[in-house]
């Protein structure tokens, strides 16, 4: 992530890395103070699937001696080494990494949801919000007027 800061707009800007994430995949929201960004990145379908059988064939049972009699009786037989027999996807080199993800940064207080402004593009997520709520407040509100002169007052 590269937090900006951007004083000729008064806003702050984060940007992530988001590669393989859609839109549905991630949530903007303000809690306690906080931008909280939550998502979850999923693998491919055949990347799911050799997950899977990974996950399955290292199964063991929770209970060693019957874990000793599955084995013993070939119901855990090793056929990685026989392709005929193994017919499930592995995954022969495994970097990239899947799940959920989350990240929360402060921002000034006041700042609502309808005040930050996001766009996921190319894998790159950006977020902007105000820095000082406030200040935009005060620059747009009309000057008072002074009810003796009926002019702004300075």
């Amino acid at each position: 992530m590269d937090l900006v800061d951007d004083p000729t707009t008064n806003t702050r800007i984060a940007i992530f890395e988001l590669p393989g994430i859609k839109t549905s995949d991630v949530t903007l929201q303000i809690q306690r103070g906080n931008l909280v960004i939550t998502g979850e990145r999923r693998p491919p379908p055949a990347v799911q699937k050799a997950l899977e059988a990974a996950r399955a064939s290292t199964t063991l049972a929770r209970n060693p001696v019957a874990a000793a009699n599955s084995i013993a009786a070939g119901d855990m037989i090793d056929d990685s080494e026989s392709p005929s027999l193994n017919s499930t996807p592995s995954l022969a080199f495994h970097e990239l990494r899947f799940g959920q993800f989350g990240r929360a940064i402060p921002v000034p207080e006041g700042i609502k949801e309808s005040d930050v402004t996001a766009a996921l593009q190319d894998g790159m997520l950006t977020v902007t919000w105000p820095q000082n709520p406030a200040a935009r407040l005060v620059q747009n509100a009309t000057p008072p007027v002074s009810p003796i002169t009926g002019t702004a007052a300075q």
